[in-house]
């Protein structure tokens, strides 16, 4: 059976509570020490009993079951649960931690009595690995659930230039340290080329409350590097991004951002998808990602992201020539600085896949950064 996808879970009250109780009991080795030696106690109980005392599937952790997870979901009677537990969304939850390599099936072909028990091998350090990084749920349900989970980490930036025109750019939330969020700041990445001819800015959210900013930090002039930073007050209960590895030629990736739509009346949050085409290099000697998902004014620092919810890659630009489009209609292409290069520009110690904690201080303020009227 094919696994189920986020919508499928989150349909019913019921169904959602049925996937949580298996991915809880299955990772729990990793997510939760306490639910993890209530599991190992509800398994040792069971071998205690005669009709048990063989089964393979109660020597868990080393084997987790589905057979055991019942005895699991039974002992713990989730909130919520209406007694009515559906074997039908258990199977798809377990196949989708199957799909997904959180579990990898074991086909060893012991029977007990008149019925096959379903064994698992526990993908331990994959999972370990995904949790510690807050990635797992996004490496389980995809880009629908990445996209419902990040809406508002993606914020839109309007700025003004001396000729009191406007413009807008996007910017996007990134993992900070313990100090600076004691300060209740919080770091939002953005393009240089953004903020690079403002007068004034301002921060907004996606329904357009304002966020307050300071100081900003910008690398173009300094390391030619079309990337910013500026420090915001913290939102609470937005959760930050990652920055991810570098993705292979056709992984699948999402975008998001506010591009210009026209006859519109507001910057809208908008999500493309589309897929890492080439690593370029550009005249000036800076690598590139080419990708397939439509860009447009308005999208400039927006996180290009893979499936776990991770940035490999900010909007910067198109790659375009005017007399090559009017004279051949060659179509620009839509370029991206790698996440490897955001991580070596604003904190050069820190590898990809690690948590991009920055504990230094920024600069000194070097935008007025004094809000739109």
């Amino acid at each position: 059976m094919k696994p189920k996808s986020y919508e499928y879970f989150f349909s019913s009250p019921n169904r959602l509570l049925i996937f949580h109780a298996v991915v809880n009991y299955a990772t729990a080795e990793v997510t939760d020490p306490s639910r993890f030696d209530r599991i190992k106690a509800i398994a040792a109980a069971g071998l205690s009993q005669e009709r048990f005392k063989n089964k393979r599937s109660f020597q868990y952790p080393n084997f987790p079951s589905k057979d055991l997870f019942y005895q699991y979901f039974f002992n713990e009677k989730p909130d919520g649960f209406d007694g009515g537990l559906s074997g039908t969304v258990v199977d798809a939850a377990f196949d989708l931690l199957v799909e997904k390599f959180i579990l990898t099936e074991d086909f060893t072909p012991l029977v007990y009595g008149p019925v096959q028990d379903q064994e698992y091998v526990f993908n331990r350090d994959y999972t370990q690995n995904l949790h510690h990084h807050g990635l797992l749920l996004n490496a389980l349900l995809g880009f629908r659930y990445v996209v419902d989970r990040y809406k508002n980490s993606v914020v839109k930036i309007e700025v003004k230039n001396a000729n009191g025109d406007f413009g807008i750019g996007t910017g996007w939330y990134i993992d900070m340290n313990n100090s600076d969020n004691t300060l209740g700041c919080r770091l939002v990445v953005t393009n240089d080329h953004v903020l690079a001819n403002a007068t004034s800015f301002r921060i907004l959210t996606k329904d357009d409350e304002l966020i307050p900013h300071h100081e900003v930090e910008r690398f173009q002039n300094r390391l030619g590097v079309d990337i910013a930073i500026v420090r915001v007050e913290a939102q609470a209960d937005v959760p930050d991004f990652t920055l991810g590895a570098q993705p292979g030629i056709l992984d699948e990736i999402i975008t998001i951002g506010y591009p210009a739509i026209p006859r519109t009346r507001d910057a809208y949050q908008v999500v493309h998808r589309g897929e890492v085409n080439s690593v370029v290099q550009e005249y000036s000697g800076q690598n590139l990602l080419v990708i397939s998902a439509r860009t447009s004014p308005g999208h400039s620092g927006s996180p290009v992201l893979d499936e776990l919810g991770t940035v490999v890659g900010i909007i910067t630009e198109l790659l375009y020539e005017k007399a090559a489009f009017y004279e051949q209609g060659i179509s620009p292409y839509f370029a991206c600085i790698p996440a490897s290069i955001v991580l070596e520009t604003i904190h050069p110690n820190r590898s990809t896949l690690t948590r991009t904690y920055l504990d230094w201080p920024l600069a000194e303020q070097t935008n007025s950064g004094v809000p739109l009227e």
